[in-house]
């Protein structure tokens, strides 16, 4: 992660957790050791938002487009 992320990160879980314990606390990285995969709080990336909100306007296509009667 870089340096420009981290602190993005950082300041996404300042902003959520006003109590000081529970803000350290969500800093922390709980790791998963049988798959090495790693979880912490921070911030959806914008490519993610992006991907979801395409996702929503594309269902709404498909059901405005295929979901109509074959003669309508």
């Amino acid at each position: 992660m870089t340096q420009q992320g981290k602190a993005r990160e950082d300041q996404s879980v300042d902003r959520r957790f006003q109590d000081a314990e529970k803000r350290t606390e969500a800093k922390q990285a709980y790791i998963y050791k049988d798959s090495g995969l790693v979880e912490n709080h921070g911030y959806v990336p914008r490519w993610l938002i992006l991907v979801a909100v395409g996702l929503l306007i594309w269902g709404a296509y498909y059901l405005y487009a295929y979901w109509q009667s074959p003669g309508g």
